[in-house]
């Protein structure tokens, strides 16, 4: 699903980072880039799973998108799936 929302988003003309696309065409680290994405988008869609709460590598992205939502930096959208 979010394969198919990140080439939604691309083709309406947005700016989207999945690190399912992004990570394995840039051969970056997806640590890296996740991190680059948490501290620099302006909307963050999560697709919410069992196993995305349980993540110790999300749970650092969200403590980054915390402050920024605190202060009014980014909107976060939660998507129960």
């Amino acid at each position: 699903m979010a394969e198919e929302l990140t080439q939604h988003l691309q083709q309406k003309g947005g700016k989207a980072f999945c690190t399912r696309t992004w990570c394995p065409s840039t051969g970056g680290s997806w640590a890296d880039d996740t991190c680059i994405g948490a501290t620099t988008c302006k909307v963050l869609i999560a697709l919410v799973t069992d196993g995305w709460c349980k993540s110790k590598e999300v749970l650092a992205e969200m403590r980054i998108i915390l402050g920024r939502w605190k202060r009014g930096e980014v909107k976060v959208i939660l998507v129960p799936l």
